[in-house]
């Protein structure tokens, strides 16, 4: 979209949640903000360290470092008040939590998923409103590529996710929905993990915490009733009604497993059908130079980044088809592993590969 454009904007979204992260980094894209994500309160911190940003939005329920900490760490790094904006977000907000964040050094909080609205307010500080105000009204003429209507139908056996609500939180873009359902299928297995191994220690503050992640996954992807199923159980542990958490919790992670296999399913019908439609000509059969294969590895690396999973797909194919013939198993490797959204192990694998290609080519 070529629109207004304010150099200088900086943002970090931190959440442990890589769904919510997805959510508010597009969101922010769209306003031409550039975007860091982080995943953990002492990633946070590191980032704050080597980096200038102007808006910090920072997640209440983290492992390891919550986001109250979070925010007095990276107060006490970037101190003004006024050129970083610390944004704190969080699904129950309650009056004690809002307090605890301003002492922390928030100037403000706000629930989760952050709204439109609110995202212009927020902007405003650096961008002039009519522009915002523009460019808010573009995303929602701007005409959409995507078949819509073949997502949609791969989705209809998935009655537990509205679509309309799904794509609201995806700002109408039927491909950004998709790439933040791919990515959901890693966090909601997240969660489970972590409430199936608290569940056995019977360490209730870790179930909760689990619950309160899926539930803002559910919520981003338009599974309303997942997300107050969980939501249900998250007040049952805070209410300390533990006996009916037990009665209900199994029962619960068994419908999510089951939606979990529903939508992986619907995932990898999309993700054929798309590739199929555009894959790309063959080309010819001299392998390219190492500059272009370099930048062809930079550009996997982002698409990685960015969970894109058919432009991953498709720029791998074409490296394996032209590129250096040497390294074509590795690239083999990288194609299967993404295929089940293996992203972070793709990500080690063509990382390894630029090194090799910078290393070769500096010897």
């Amino acid at each position: 979209m070529i629109g207004y454009h304010m150099p200088g904007i900086k943002a970090l979204v931190v959440d442990d949640n890589e769904v919510n992260a997805l959510v508010l980094a597009n969101m922010l894209e769209l306003f031409h903000v550039e975007v860091d994500e982080v995943y953990s309160g002492k990633e946070a911190v590191d980032k704050v360290k080597k980096n200038q940003y102007q808006i910090i939005f920072i997640d209440h329920i983290m492992t390891e470092m919550d986001g109250v900490e979070t925010t007095k760490k990276v107060r006490a790094i970037q101190k003004d008040m006024k050129d970083t904006m610390i944004y704190a977000l969080s699904g129950n907000i309650t009056e004690d939590i809002k307090q605890r964040f301003i002492s922390a050094g928030a100037n403000d909080i706000y629930s989760k998923p952050i709204a439109l609205t609110e995202m212009i307010a927020i902007l405003q500080n650096w961008i002039p409103k009519e522009e915002l105000l523009l460019e808010s009204w573009k995303m929602k003429i701007e005409p959409i590529t995507t078949d819509d209507g073949f997502i949609e139908s791969i989705l209809t056996n998935i009655h537990e996710i509205d679509i309309n609500i799904g794509l609201k939180y995806a700002l109408g873009n039927p491909i950004h929905y998709m790439n933040i359902l791919k990515v959901s299928l890693k966090d909601i297995q997240t969660c489970l993990d972590r409430i199936n191994r608290n569940y056995k220690k019977g360490c209730m503050e870790e179930i909760k915490n689990g619950l309160h992640n899926l539930k803002s996954v559910f919520a981003n992807i338009g599974a309303i009733s997942l997300s107050e199923e969980t939501r249900n159980l998250e007040m049952m542990i805070i209410q300390g009604d533990f006996a009916q958490v037990y009665m209900e919790l199994l029962n619960n992670v068994t419908r999510i497993k089951i939606f979990r296999i529903k939508l992986l399913e619907s995932i990898r019908i999309y993700e054929d059908e798309h590739i199929h439609n555009n894959k790309e000509q063959e080309i010819g059969s001299n392998a390219m130079k190492d500059q272009e294969y370099e930048q062809y590895l930079s550009d996997i690396i982002y698409y990685i980044r960015r969970y894109e999973y058919d432009s991953i797909i498709r720029e791998i194919e074409h490296l394996i088809r032209v590129g250096i013939p040497e390294i074509k198993s590795e690239l083999k490797k990288a194609l299967s592993e993404i295929k089940e959204f293996q992203y972070d192990k793709v990500l080690g694998r063509i990382l390894d590969l630029k090194e090799r290609l910078k290393s070769k080519n500096s010897n």
